[in-house]
């Protein structure tokens, strides 16, 4: 698990989902792509499907939500079904969330 002092965390200890909560405003796509790290690497390695967990997520900035993008490409490339769980109460999760669906056919989006 990855802890900040900057307000967010990031879990990766189970083997097939990511649990990100908390304001995550890094300051350049370079930043998140540290930060995402371990959620690529779980991504890849995962038996069949993967889930990143957005629901406790209030903020994320452009610069995160193009990281994000380019772990939804990266399911594509490794052909992974793809799970991303977001909540209905957080306004930028519908409309944001969803867009992503059209990076990849196997990505499934919900909203709790």
């Amino acid at each position: 698990m990855f802890h900040n002092d900057q307000g967010f965390s990031i879990d990766t200890s189970a083997p097939s989902i990511a649990r990100l909560s908390g304001v995550l405003r890094l300051s350049s796509p370079a930043d998140y792509e540290e930060r995402f790290e371990p959620i690529r690497q779980a991504l890849v390695v995962a038996e069949g499907e993967y889930t990143i967990d957005l629901s406790q997520v209030r903020f994320l900035n452009s610069s995160g939500i193009t990281s994000l993008s380019r772990i939804v490409l990266l399911a594509r490339t490794q052909d992974k079904p793809l799970n991303i769980v977001g909540s209905e109460g957080i306004a930028w999760h519908s409309k944001t969330l969803n867009l992503l669906k059209k990076l990849y056919s196997k990505l499934d989006v919900r909203l709790l």
